[in-house]
């Protein structure tokens, strides 16, 4: 797995490029920057729309670091139509593939009901990684 940067990073970020910001940076949707504030509240090393090359390029919302070498992929699902959960399905085949195959990657995902309570839903999936806190603020 490698990080890719390319012009397509660039094309990318001007087609899809959000109107929220979080310290400086656009996002994409106010469910996105809530993670944002969540994950640096919790003091969570984070990258926001890497672009990966796992099986052929993806970009997932998300990906967390713990400092010593473990990562976790965090995508956030926030519709609920045809096409997107064929797209999603297909993230979640790669994402597993990943996991299978590095044992330092972990995936975990989110969705709007999640959004309700961040500190609790999301704490106790991130507590499933190496990124385990006794408490998320």
């Amino acid at each position: 797995m490698k990080y890719v940067k390319t012009r397509k990073e660039q094309e990318f970020k001007e087609k899809f490029e959000g109107k929220y910001y979080f310290n400086s940076q656009r996002v994409k949707s106010k469910s996105e920057l809530l993670i944002c504030y969540f994950l640096e509240a919790n003091r969570v090393q984070f990258q926001y729309e890497p672009l990966m090359d796992i099986d052929g390029e993806i970009r997932p919302d998300f990906v967390l670091s713990d400092g010593k070498g473990n990562y976790v992929i965090l995508e956030h699902f926030g519709m609920d139509d045809k096409e997107y959960t064929r797209k999603k399905d297909e993230k979640i085949k790669k994402y597993k593939m990943l996991c299978e195959n590095h044992h330092n990657f972990f995936c975990k995902y989110t969705d709007e009901d999640d959004m309700y309570n961040l500190k609790d839903r999301l704490g106790k999936k991130l507590n499933e990684t190496p990124l385990k806190q006794a408490l998320w603020k």
